[in-house]
């Protein structure tokens, strides 16, 4: 087990080329040096895309901020006009990360506010992918019950309906089922080993093609 003075994590961010994600960015990088240790020593890896052949420069108002561990990789303009805005989440998981103990997929909209030590050290000694639920569904513009839209996806995928035994905590206002969901989790924050990582990407991104075009907000 690497002791956590020397643990590598990569923060795995998709992002557009514009001040309000550059901003966002900046200021998950001031978190994490705030945090001091092994997060700050972490390296942010932003993907981005654009829909020009030519990659707009880093403007330089914000290189003093997004220089120091702060990586940019871009999609191709004929990724992004392909695929939109998921082009730039799916060169996440063609990415080689490892050169790292710990990737975390996350959004630029994220602060890491607290360290979560105990959480890397738990992947350490058991690797598995470490996730949360989002707090709404992403059944959001389905006209029909959500749960039918799970059992759906399922039934393509697996051949099987899956068990809703968890709940969605932001839908107060919102019918019954479209507080109960099954287990899954959000790109919010994942955290997860470059090699459990790499049993899965392929499958990962088999699966969402498939189902992109079936619920209204696949970036999620």
């Amino acid at each position: 087990m690497i002791s956590l003075d020397k643990v590598n994590i990569c923060f795995s961010i998709p992002a557009s080329p514009t001040d309000e994600f550059y901003a966002q960015i900046a200021m998950f990088r001031m978190a994490l040096d705030q945090l001091g240790g092994h997060y700050q020593t972490a390296d942010i890896a932003v993907f981005l895309g654009h829909e020009l052949d030519e990659q707009p420069p880093l403007p330089e108002y914000w290189r003093p901020h997004l220089s120091e561990n702060v990586e940019f990789h871009w999609t191709t303009a004929r990724e992004f006009k392909k695929k939109s805005y998921l082009a730039q989440g799916d060169a996440r998981w063609s990415h080689d990360y490892s050169d790292y103990d710990l990737v975390v997929f996350t959004d630029a909209d994220v602060l890491v506010m607290q360290a979560f030590d105990d959480l890397i050290l738990q992947n350490q000694a058991a690797p598995a992918v470490n996730g949360v639920i989002a707090h709404y569904s992403p059944a959001i513009g389905f006209k029909k019950d959500p749960l039918v839209l799970w059992n759906d996806l399922s039934n393509m995928i697996n051949g099987k309906p899956v068990q809703f035994q968890y709940r969605h905590t932001l839908e107060f206002e919102r019918p019954p089922e479209f507080t109960y969901c099954p287990f899954y989790i959000n790109f919010g924050f994942i955290a997860v080993s470059p090699e459990e990582l790499s049993l899965f990407a392929a499958s990962f991104l088999d699966i969402r093609a498939r189902i992109a075009e079936k619920i209204s907000m696949p970036y999620f």
